[in-house]
């Protein structure tokens, strides 16, 4: 059976050490993981960015693009 596409309550808790989710968000934005608040208020994080933050290959925190007049722009996400 492979592994499902988010974390699961007890590795999140696990990987935080955290058990509220309020707390786990603080751990997940200082790591720069993204995650989804569901309606009940715990949190959905992806395997694969989870995976990717622990490995230390996080995408940069802006994005530059130059247009055609030359001006260089940030986007920040």
């Amino acid at each position: 059976m492979s592994p499902s596409l988010e974390l699961d309550d007890e590795e999140l808790r696990r990987i935080t050490r955290r058990k509220q989710p309020a707390a786990q968000a603080r751990f997940l934005a200082a790591m720069r993981v993204p995650y989804r608040r569901r309606c009940d208020g715990t949190l959905l994080v992806g395997r694969t960015a989870m995976e990717q933050a622990m490995l230390g290959a996080q995408p940069p925190a802006t994005a530059e693009t130059v247009d055609d007049a030359g001006i260089q722009w940030k986007v920040t996400r």
